[in-house]
Order: C-alpha cells, then sequence, then structure tokens
C-alpha cells in the first residue's frame, strides 16, 4: 500500500487548496513534515485517514467536526483528493465533509452533507490529471468505506497502528493487548484464510458428529420399522404368533409345516439396533425374516386353491348363460321370418313400380329438354330484333350499309354475321388509330400556356443574373476591410496571456501591499504597547525598591520594639540599651511587600508578552512588505488598475479576433455560393432558352396533325367517338346474331332426342310416360321398403343358419341361477383368500426391506464413522485441543512465525537505535492487565543493561517511541517480503522524536536512512529544528501572517 498524491481545500487551519506530491517529496525515501505548533502538521495526518475511512486519525468527533476550515471563505468547497495503490490496482478517493455553505436564496446557511467518491485509475500516467482515465466505482458513503477496507485489507484502527502513527498513538500496537494484536496481524499478513480453514473444519467436524449422531437414530428407526412391520410386541412372545398372529383357518394351516418358534421382543431389537451391533441384529433379523416368510407362502397356496375353484364355477356361469341365450336368439329369428313372408306381395308391387318409373324417367326428361331449348331461340330471336332496331336508330347509315334486316332469314345468318365482324373490325382500327392524335388534341392549349410562361420565367432568369454578378463584383473590397481588421486585433490579443499573468501579480501585490500595511499599523501598535509595557515595568521596579527601601530603614525600629532590659542586643551583643532606635508610625509591612512584587512580576511578563508580540508583528511587517515588493497600497492598486485594462483589452481582443474569423468564414463562404449560383444560373437560363425552341417547333408541327386527322368533323375526337360507337353495335349485334344460330341449332337437336327416347321407352305417348314417372319422395319409399325387407330376409337366414342356433331343438333348459349363486360363492371365497395373502406378502415384503434397509443403515455408519475419523483428528489439531501437544490453534500457530519474524527484523534494527540495550521478545505468558487465554502473541522487552524483562508499559517517552518505531519498521519489512500480505509503502510517525537525546536520535535517523535500499518511504512529523538540517525533501507548515489560518509549502530534491 503506497500514497501518491494528497490535495485539499478548506480543511482544518488550510483555508486554501494545497497538492502533496508524495512520490516526488518521497524520493530519497525519507521527508519531514514540520512547522511551528499549532500549524497543522497533524492535520495532513487526519487528512489522508479522513479520505480513506471518514474519520480522522484519533475518531474522536470534536475533531471530526473540524475538518472544515473556519478561515475558509464562506460557499468554498472542503474536500480531500487521494491517490493511492494497492496490490490491487491505483485508485482515487475524494471526499467532502459535513459543512456550512451560504443559502442559494435568503440569507443564513445549510448544511451539506457528507460527500464521496471512488474510482481506479488506468495507470499510473493518469495520477494528478483533472479528469484521469480510468472506472467509476461508487458515489455512496457506505459501499466506499466497504470498498477501502476491500482494498487495503485494513481498518482504520488497523491503518493507524501499521501505516499513520499519529500523535499521541504512536506506541499502540507495541502497548495493545494480545487480542487486539493478534487482529492487526490477522489482517496485515493475510491469514484469515487459516482462521476460516479452522472454522470449516470444526464445522465439518460438528457436521460429522452430528450426522453419526442422526446416523444412530436412523438406524434406530429403521429397527422400529421392522419391528412394526413384524408384529413384535415390547416383551418377548413364543410361537409364530408372535410375529404373524393365528392362522384364518385349518385349510391353511395344512398348507406348510408350522413354523419353528422364536422368542424375541421389540426392545431386544431396538437395543441391538442402537449399539449398531451387526452381528447382534442378524441373529435376531435372522429367524425371524423366516417365520414370516412361511407364513406368507402358506398364504399363497390358500389364495391359489380358492382361484381355481372360482374359475371352474364361472366358467360353469357362462355355459348356462350361453345355452340361455341361444335360445332366446332363436325363438326372435323364427318370429321375424314369419313377419317377412307376410309382407313379400307388398314389395313386388314397389318393385314393378319402381321398373317402369326407371323407362318413363328418360323420356320426361328428354321432353322437358325440348321445351326448354325452343324457349331460349325465341328469347335469342327477341334480343336480335331489339338490336337492329336499335342500331338503325342510331346510326342510319351504318344499318344500311350492312342490309341487318337479313337476319329474319336463317339462310342469310351467317352470312349478316361475318359482315358485321369486318365492319367491327374497320371501326376498331380507324378509332384506335387516331387515340394518340386525340390525347395530342387535347393537350394543346396548355402546351401553348406553357410555353408562355417559360419566356417570361426566362427574362425573370436574365434580369436576377445580371443582379448576382454586380453583387459579386463588391465583394472582394469587403473582405480587404475585414483582414485588416484582423490583423490589428491579432497582435493585441497575442499579449492576453501575459496580460493575464501582470494581472494576477498585480492582484497579488494590491492584497500584499494590503496585508503590508495593516502589519504596518499593527507594528506601530505594537510599538506603542511595548513601549508602555516598559514604563510600567520600570514603574512598577522603581515602586518596589523604594518600598523595600524604606523597609530596610524601618529595620532598627523594628528591633528596637523587641529589645528587653538585660536581655543582649540581637544587633550588637550588649545587654544596655541606652537609645533605641523609634518605630516608624507607617511601617512596610511584608503584604505590601508581597504586593510590590506581585504586581512588578506581572509587569515584567507583560514587558515580555509586548516584545515577543512586537518581534512577530516586525516578522510579519517583514514578510508582507517583501511580497508586496516595496510598492504602497497606491502604487499598487493604480499599477493592478493599469494591468487589468491591458487584460480586458487583450481579453476583447480575442473575443472580437473569434468574431473577425468567423465573419471571413461567412464571407469566404457567401461568396462560393454566390459563384456558384451566378454558375448554376447561367446553365439554368441557356436550358430554358433551349427548351423554348424545342417546344415551340414541336408545337407547331402537332397542331398541323390534329387539323388533318379532324377531316369534316369538328374534333378529333367527335370523329373517334363515331368510329368507336359503330365497332360497339356491331360487336353487340353479331354477338346476339350467334347466339340465336346456336340455340335454334340445339332446339332442333332436343326435339329429336325426344322423339327417339320415347319411341324406345315402351310406351305409346309421351302422356303414359308422364303418368309412369315418380314424384321423388314416392321414389324414395319405395326403393326403402325394397331394400330394407331385402336386407331383413337375409340376416334371418343368417342368423338361423348359424351352427349354434342350427344345433338347437328347442327343448334344451339351462339353469342361470344355480350357477350364478355357485360363482358368487366361489368369489367370495378368493376375496378373502386374495386378502390374507395381501397382507401375508406385504408384512414380509416391508420386513424383508426394513431388514435390508437397517442392515445397509448400520453398514453405512460404521463406512462414515470410518471415513471421518482423519477429519475429527484433524478437526481437533486445528482447534489445539487434546490431540495437539502444544495446545495451539493453527492460526494462532501461523501468526506465532510470522509475529517471531517480525520481531527478528524490528530487533535489528532495535539493537542499532538501543546501542545494543533493548531487544523484542515473544512470551506464551499473559501480558500484565490481559485476562485472555495466553496465545503467545505476548511481547516483553528485554533490558541486556539490567539484565531482566520489561513489560513494554514499563519503557519511558523516547524509550517507547524508538521501540515502537523499530517494531513499525520491522513489521513493514516483513510485510512487504510476505507474498500474502499487505505492501506497507508509506509510513507516517507523527511527533516523538524531542524526546530523544542526540545520540539516540542520530541512530534512530541512521535506520531511517536505510529504508531507501527497500523501496519504501516514511514521513516524519516534528517541529525538531536538528531534523531540518538531517533531511532535505520535506513539507513546511507556516501560519499565514494574516494570522487566518495555515499554508503549506512542499521542497522536495534540493
Amino acid at each position: 500500500m503506497r500514497l501518491h498524491r494528497l490535495e485539499f481545500q478548506a480543511i482544518g487551519p488550510f483555508p486554501g487548496r494545497h497538492v502533496v506530491d508524495l512520490d516526488a517529496v518521497g524520493t530519497s525515501g525519507l521527508f519531514l513534515l514540520e512547522g511551528p505548533t499549532g500549524a497543522g502538521k497533524s492535520t495532513i495526518i487526519d487528512a489522508i485517514v479522513f479520505a480513506l475511512y471518514g474519520d480522522v486519525a484519533d475518531s474522536t468527533g470534536a475533531h471530526k467536526s473540524r475538518m472544515h476550515s473556519m478561515h475558509a471563505e464562506p460557499g468554498v468547497e472542503p474536500y480531500v483528493d487521494l491517490t493511492f495503490s494497492s496490490s490491487r490496482g491505483i485508485y482515487r478517493v475524494r471526499r467532502t465533509p459535513a459543512h456550512e455553505r451560504p443559502k442559494m436564496r435568503g440569507e443564513g446557511t445549510t448544511t451539506v452533507k457528507t460527500r464521496a467518491s471512488l474510482s481506479r485509475l488506468s495507470g499510473e500516467d493518469q495520477v494528478g490529471l483533472e479528469e484521469p482515465a480510468g472506472e467509476a466505482i461508487s458515489s455512496s458513503t457506505q459501499e466506499i468505506g466497504t470498498e477501502i477496507g476491500t482494498i487495503l485489507g485494513m481498518s482504520r484502527d488497523q491503518f493507524t497502528q501499521t501505516v499513520v502513527l499519529p500523535q499521541g498513538q504512536f506506541a499502540r500496537f507495541l502497548r495493545a493487548g494480545v487480542a487486539e494484536r493478534q487482529d492487526v496481524l490477522r489482517t496485515i499478513f493475510g491469514t484469515r484464510l487459516y482462521d476460516d480453514v479452522e472454522a470449516e473444519l470444526h464445522e465439518m467436524a460438528a457436521a460429522a458428529r452430528k450426522a453419526a449422531e442422526r446416523a444412530v437414530g436412523l438406524v434406530r428407526e429403521r429397527a422400529a420399522l421392522l419391528a412394526e412391520h413384524a408384529g413384535l410386541a415390547d416383551e418377548a412372545e413364543t410361537g409364530s404368533e408372535a410375529v404373524s398372529g393365528a392362522e384364518s383357518d385349518s385349510e391353511a394351516q395344512d398348507a406348510d409345516a408350522p413354523a419353528e418358534p422364536v422368542v424375541v421382543s421389540r426392545g431386544e431389537l431396538l437395543e441391538a439396533a442402537t449399539a449398531v451391533d451387526a452381528e447382534r441384529v442378524a441373529r435376531i433379523t435372522g429367524p425371524l425374516l423366516a417365520t414370516i416368510e412361511s407364513d406368507a407362502s402358506r398364504a399363497e397356496h390358500a389364495r391359489a386353491g380358492a382361484a381355481e375353484r372360482e374359475s371352474e364355477a364361472r366358467s360353469r356361469l357362462q355355459s348356462e348363460q350361453r345355452t340361455a341365450d341361444l335360445l332366446a336368439r332363436r325363438t326372435a329369428l323364427l318370429a321375424e321370418r314369419e313377419d317377412l313372408d307376410g309382407r313379400a306381395d307388398v314389395v313386388a308391387a314397389d318393385r314393378e313400380a319402381l321398373e317402369r318409373h326407371g323407362r318413363a324417367r328418360e323420356v320426361v326428361t328428354a321432353l322437358q329438354a325440348a321445351t326448354r331449348r325452343a324457349g331460349e331461340a325465341a328469347q335469342a330471336s327477341a334480343a336480335v330484333a331489339e338490336l337492329v332496331d336499335q342500331t338503325a336508330d342510331r346510326d342510319p347509315d351504318f344499318a344500311a350499309d350492312l342490309d341487318l334486316p337479313r337476319w329474319q332469314e336463317p339462310g342469310d345468318r351467317s352470312a349478316l354475321a361475318a359482315d358485321l365482324d369486318a365492319a367491327r373490325e374497320e371501326a376498331s382500327s380507324r378509332a384506335g388509330a387516331l387515340a394518340d392524335v386525340v390525347a395530342l388534341e387535347g393537350g394543346l392549349a396548355a402546351r401553348e400556356q406553357a410555353l408562355t410562361g417559360r419566356a417570361a420565367r426566362i427574362a425573370e432568369l436574365e434580369l436576377s443574373l445580371t443582379n448576382a454578378r454586380a453583387e459579386a463584383d463588391e465583394l472582394p473590397t469587403v473582405r480587404e476591410s475585414l483582414v485588416e481588421e484582423r490583423t490589428a486585433q491579432a497582435t493585441t490579443a497575442g499579449t492576453l496571456a501575459a496580460a493575464q499573468v501582470a494581472a494576477a501579480r498585480a492582484d497579488e501585490a494590491v492584497a500584499a501591499a494590503r496585508t503590508a500595511s495593516t502589519a504596518e499599523t499593527a507594528a506601530r501598535e505594537a510599538d506603542r504597547a511595548l513601549a508602555s509595557a516598559h514604563d510600567v515595568a520600570t514603574e512598577r521596579a522603581n515602586d518596589e525598591s523604594a518600598l523595600r527601601a524604606r523597609w530596610r530603614e524601618e529595620v532598627a525600629g523594628r528591633l528596637a520594639t523587641g529589645l528587653t532590659s538585660g536581655d543582649p542586643c540581637p544587633v550588637c551583643g550588649s545587654t544596655s540599651h541606652p537609645a533605641p532606635a523609634p518605630p516608624s508610625d507607617s511601617p512596610v509591612t511584608d503584604q505590601d511587600l508581597e504586593a510590590v512584587e506581585a504586581a512588578r512580576a506581572r509587569a515584567d511578563r507583560a514587558l515580555s508578552a509586548a516584545r515577543e508580540a512586537k518581534a512577530a508583528a516586525d516578522q510579519r511587517l517583514e514578510l508582507a512588505r517583501e511580497a508586496a515588493g516595496g510598492l504602497d497600497v497606491g502604487a499598487a492598486e493604480e499599477a493592478q488598475a493599469a494591468a487589468r485594462a491591458e487584460a480586458d483589452a487583450a481579453k476583447a481582443a480575442t473575443a472580437r479576433l473569434a468574431a473577425l474569423d468567423e465573419a471571413l468564414a461567412d464571407h469566404d463562404r457567401a461568396a462560393r455560393e454566390k459563384a456558384e449560383s451566378i454558375a448554376r444560373s447561367e446553365t439554368s437560363l441557356a436550358t430554358d432558352r433551349a427548351l423554348h425552341a424545342s417546344e415551340a417547333d414541336r408545337l407547331r408541327a402537332d397542331t398541323e396533325r390534329v387539323a388533318d386527322a379532324r377531316g369534316t368533323h369538328a374534333t378529333v375526337g367527335e370523329r373517334a367517338e363515331q368510329l368507336g360507337r359503330r365497332s360497339r353495335l356491331a360487336s353487340d349485334v353479331v354477338g346476339a346474331l350467334r347466339t340465336l344460330i346456336e340455340r335454334d341449332r340445339t332446339a332442333r337437336q332436343a326435339a329429336t332426342e325426344a322423339d327417339d327416347a320415347l319411341e324406345a321407352s315402351g310406351f305409346d305417348t309421351a302422356d303414359e310416360a308422364r303418368a309412369a314417372s315418380l314424384e321423388p319422395a314416392a321414389e324414395a319409399d319405395a326403393k326403402g321398403r325394397v331394400r330394407a325387407h331385402e336386407a331383413d330376409s337375409a340376416r334371418v337366414t343368417a342368423g338361423l343358419a348359424e351352427e349354434a342356433i342350427a344345433a338347437l331343438t328347442g327343448e334344451e333348459r339351462p339353469d342361470v341361477a344355480a350357477a350364478t349363486a355357485a360363482l358368487e360363492a366361489a368369489v367370495a371365497e378368493l376375496t378373502a383368500r386374495t386378502g390374507e395373502e395381501r397382507l401375508a406378502t406385504s408384512r414380509r415384503d416391508r420386513a424383508r426391506a426394513a431388514a435390508d434397509a437397517l442392515r445397509e443403515e448400520i453398514e453405512r455408519h460404521h463406512a462414515r464413522l470410518e471415513a471421518d475419523r482423519a477429519l475429527r483428528r484433524v478437526a481437533e489439531l486445528s482447534q489445539g485441543g487434546t490431540a495437539s501437544r502444544t495446545g495451539t490453534r493453527l492460526s494462532t500457530y501461523v501468526l506465532l512465525r510470522r509475529f517471531e519474524d517480525v520481531l527478528a527484523a524490528s530487533n535489528e534494527r532495535l539493537a542499532a537505535m538501543s546501542s545494543g540495550r533493548y531487544r523484542l521478545e515473544r512470551t506464551d505468558e499473559k501480558e500484565a492487565g490481559q485476562r485472555t487465554r495466553a496465545t503467545g502473541l505476548g511481547l516483553k522487552v528485554l533490558d541486556t543493561f539490567a539484565d531482566g524483562a520489561r513489560d513494554p508499559r514499563t519503557l519511558s517517552g523516547g524509550e517507547t517511541f524508538y521501540v515502537a518505531l523499530a517494531l513499525a519498521l520491522g513489521l513493514a519489512d516483513v510485510v512487504t517480503a510476505e507474498a500474502g500480505g499487505i505492501e506497507l509503502g508509506t509510513l507516517f510517525v507523527d511527533e516523538g522524536f524531542g524526546s530523544l537525546d542526540p545520540d539516540t536520535l542520530d541512530a534512530v535517523m541512521t535506520e531511517l536512512g536505510r529504508l531507501r535500499t527497500g523501496g519504501r518511504c516514511v514521513g516524519l512529523i516534528s517541529h525538531v529544528t536538528e531534523l531540518k538540517q538531517r533531511i532535505a525533501d520535506r513539507i513546511e507548515v507556516r501560519h499565514l501572517p494574516s494570522g487566518a489560518g495555515s499554508s503549506l509549502r512542499v521542497s522536495a530534491g534540493r
């Protein structure tokens, strides 16, 4: 896991936007994050942790709520944008903390909720781009939290113990409890697989035990089922009744020899099954199944005898019933034959009438056809007469030319038909020849009008073309003026970038000048405050000196008041006191001295504070003047106005330049379009002129052709209409005439056929034939009676001729009732015996199946126990149970090996840092204050100087720092080398260096310098001055001169 780039805005004490290229600053493998206390060094750590986990390093609500900078301008969005990589790829996460922003409308603020986004970049070349190529993963804060945990393989707590070691929590992993340390190592080294193996083995072993218990229960169920099918009692019984009960009758008892006595109870069978004792179960079930088999065999023999008797009774009943049925059928057939003989005369009369009807039917049919054909011929003659009269009325000349009255003579009809066909063909042909001329005549007027319109369009085109040529001649002049203006604007626009840079610098200079003015005022105020504080301090010192002088002067008076005659003086030792000093009227008390001393101390502290404030104000003034470049506010604002005017002019020229480019493009496009339009107009004009001349020539020729075709008629159409009418009249008359000729022929033929049919029928007259003809209903009735009589006669004759009926004499007397009673008795007996057999065979089959299932279940149970033996042992070993000599779980065993590797790597670095004094060792004992079971992940510190072991909690602050640092570096070494673990490519250490003496600091820095060879990067967060001299690559955090927050600067590669 490695951090590549950090970008944030309006976070903590930083009101602005800052970008930290961690790849660049960490090129040497070691960089320093330094700055004064409270400037915001730890905020960088909080920003990294917040970007990844949505929380700060120490996870307190107060800190999290202060992610939004109080120094940022209203409306500036706070955010943290972090690019990092892991074994899964390169990722970019961006988070915005909850914050207040001004409302879009109205006054007041509104709360913006936390937002986040996570994406996977396509490659390293996309790091730092505004819109990098890649794949968006999620914009849900909850989903991103889960994804980050999966990508990094660490929780926030684990991250702050291994990658980012925040201030105040650096030694957390060193001092962590066994359970917490185990959880961190399990996650870092990716050994949860072994936890999963433990759990899976435990579940499999538990499942095997439960399966074995279920199998025993199933064996018992199978035994209970066998006992139920065998009819076993709870207590043992003697004899076959204990199994199958008493037999139904003595006949079944004789079928087989009696079974041997069986003495067994249900409890005995269940006891053997519960013990899963296969041999004991077999000794019980063998004789039991033999007895049940014997009972079933006797039942089968009894049912077979009953079935044989039932079959014999059924055969006898069928024989008696058949004889009775045959006698009844013979009687019915004889009666039916007698009835048919009585209806023979009627059937004979029907046959004769049908024969006469058959002969008369052909004659009647021929007579009806002749009458119909004669009527059709008369209708055709009337139709011809009507059409001839119509033709004479409509076109007398045409009728006279054809001599139409000839149709009345049958001999002239064919010739007339031929003449009509010829006249129709001639008229049709001549009318068809005039069809195109008729169409030509109809379009002459429209063509003349179109020709006039085309001449008008030609005149319009000529005028339009003249105007377009004049407009085209003016276009070059317009283009020259546009080009000249564009050249001038391009020159001005070329200064835009430089003008904008100058304007931005002028803005910065104005801000700096204003800051300098403010700082100058503050410096003057600080001067006045310092002078005032100095005066007060001097006055208070003088007051204290004067009061102490008075106190010293009053010492003799105070001593004199305590002299006693005869007692020695404490000053001179004399016992006589001739002239004691008088006491003061207003003596100085101890309280007075303490009061002036406290006032003097307060004045001194105020003076020191004023001096510090003066130094700080002078420093801010110096920085502000340097940033302003020596300009005052007025000069800076004048330069700003000039720079902005130049930038605005360049910007306007740039905008005008784009408009001029567009205008030139529009002009050139319009010129091309104008030229193309002129060319198209010229082409169109030439085409229209040619078409006008051609159309005028064709119109004159067509007009002459129409005049020739018109003849004596008013129009060609009128002449064509007459010819078409004559063609239609001739066609109608010739069609009717040919129909008349055909119908005359068929009428004569039908009359001849009717005469021939009458002669051949044997009837003398047509009326006699009509009288013999039957109506369809009468004919059908007669035919039905004849066919029914013939069919019934044939059926009766065949029935009486059947062998079974012909063999009867009529004297037979079958006894069906007696046979039915005998069959019913046999069926009742068979039903009873079948039920008994079904019960016996079902009991046998169920008992046999239950016994087989019991045996198979016992075999499966033993096979399962054997198969699960290895599983149970491995599961016991993985859980550190009794099968394990060490009592260590599998997952813990794996972590022990990794933890020992970590300690070995840590001790290598710790030996150098502590000059060989300290060494970390793993212990199986519980650590102090730990209540968990010993797992071998306990930790103790061996002190070679004191020749004893120490609890990590007893180390001093400096010792704790470098021991914990060695442990963190050792952990990173082993994890990086571990193929299945998490690669820790970046490490942050916040504070702790101030607790080291110079020699120890030198040893620690030497070890940190060795990280360059491993490709890792360590960021040290400290304000220790010596580290600035040791580490060139750094991130410098400083308070802003205005005091409104902080800023940072990255110095890399110096």
